[in-house]
């Protein structure tokens, strides 16, 4: 039977973001936990790992260096047997924290990581990329970043590789592990009580199903399009088909510059020097922490700041986003207009003008898609316009004469001359003759 369960479901049949070599090794690592064959013990002796205090980022001349270290996780800080387990949320609060404080110039993420879960990267790798034009941003494989990794990486101003680094592994890999086999040469068998088609699909109990391998595998399509695209999204000069080629390899530092997965080979030291260097040469804005009132914080009030910065008043913020509210309305409105004379411009509009209004002021169609709608509706018949003028008015309460075959009689021909008379003379007198 399967021990641990709630470990066992964060390894098996779900999307992971990792280097496959990692996988076989925390599988293999684990693997007692979960009730399987102990793997083998060597002879000689195993010093204890060194301990890892908790804590946050390092100021090193100016700069937040946020570790990156051993395989990621959504939400979890821990030791395992085969790795160190450090969670993306710890990771996003570490990142906030430096992104205001005032000490720090810019921020370097050193990574040396083979990646992790799917649940969370996404989000911290979109508040990096977000964060661009805040503080630099700087990131190293020291000296993996894979999978996950490289996601958080390449979200960064810049990603740099040490001479032996390797980045890579643009994929997604999901296990699923069968112990039916196992279980029946014990004597043991499970029945599943469910409720749901799909309620046990991928359960570790059976082999698995043609049909529900095939949608873990449309699962894992899907990731591997968000990671194509998040990719794609924060490196220049790649393209989504350039990415999908790389077919989730792993690539030397060279390799990586290259082929634009990577701008430098560096090492850590050369390259916080580098960094450190271009902050205290630069006017770029940093974010600054501060108390209620719009007064900055800082250890050391009275230290010169060699970055120039501007001291906002909370007054200042709304006044600035009102005014971003205002112009996105202008916008907003202009691109509105622009749309419905576009609609009511439409060649299809003629003959068909109450549909066309009714598509521009009842739905966000633009005009492209208005027209074949219009064109396959029916032309609207005009109707005969009805008599404005005087004289038409007196006509049409006159009617029209019952005139048949035979000469009418002479009293009924002079009181229609009569009428006739009347209606011209007062039709006359209105015009003002």
């Amino acid at each position: 039977m399967i021990r641990h369960p709630h470990l066992a479901a964060r390894i098996f049949n779900t999307p992971l973001l990792i280097h496959p070599a990692k996988l076989d090794a925390i599988v293999y690592g684990l693997g007692p936990r979960f009730g399987l064959d102990d793997p083998p013990q060597s002879d000689a002796y195993l010093t204890p790992s060194p301990k890892r205090e908790p804590g946050g980022y390092r100021i090193v001349d100016g700069i937040a260096v946020i570790d990156v270290f051993g395989v990621l996780a959504h939400r979890t800080r821990m030791e395992a047997d085969s790795s160190w387990i450090q969670g993306y949320d710890g990771l996003a609060r570490q990142f906030a924290a430096a992104l205001a404080d005032p000490q720090a110039k810019a921020i370097l993420l050193n990574i040396d990581s083979p990646g992790g879960e799917v649940a969370g990267a996404f989000q911290l790798a979109d508040q990096i990329r977000a964060a661009r034009g805040v503080k630099p941003i700087h990131a190293i494989a020291g000296d993996l970043a894979a999978s996950a990794a490289y996601l958080i990486a390449s979200a960064a101003d810049t990603l740099s590789v040490t001479r032996t680094g390797e980045v890579g592994s643009i994929g997604v890999v999901m296990c699923h592990v069968d112990f039916s086999g196992a279980l029946a040469q014990e004597g043991i068998r499970v029945t599943s009580i469910y409720a749901g088609a799909h309620k046990v699909d991928g359960n570790p109990y059976q082999p698995l199903p043609a049909g529900v391998q095939a949608d873990l595998q449309a699962q894992v399509d899907h990731y591997y399009g968000l990671f194509v695209d998040a990719v794609v999204a924060s490196r220049k000069g790649v393209t989504p088909e350039s990415i999908r080629a790389t077919e989730a390899r792993v690539f030397t530092a060279e390799q990586a510059v290259h082929m634009g997965l990577a701008d430098m080979i560096v090492s850590p030291d050369q390259h916080t020097a580098q960094i450190s260097q271009q902050v205290s040469q630069s006017t770029f804005p940093r974010a600054i922490a501060r108390q209620p009132g719009g007064r900055p914080m800082a250890d050391n009030q009275g230290a010169a700041d060699p970055i120039t910065t501007a001291t906002f008043t909370q007054s200042d913020f709304d006044a600035a986003r009102e005014a971003g509210r205002q112009a996105g309305l202008s916008e907003g409105r202009a691109t509105e207009r622009k749309r419905l004379k576009s609609i009511l411009s439409l060649p299809q509009a003629e003959g068909r003008e109450a549909l066309a209004r009714k598509l521009a002021t009842t739905t966000d169609l633009s005009a492209e898609a208005v027209a074949p709608l219009l064109d396959a509706s029916p032309v609207a018949i005009a109707a005969t316009p009805e008599a404005t003028t005087d004289f038409a008015e007196h006509m049409a309460r006159i009617g029209n004469p019952a005139v048949g075959p035979d000469q009418p009689p002479v009293n009924q021909q002079a009181n229609t001359a009569s009428m006739l008379e009347s209606a011209w003379a007062d039709a006359r007198a209105r015009a003002g003759y």
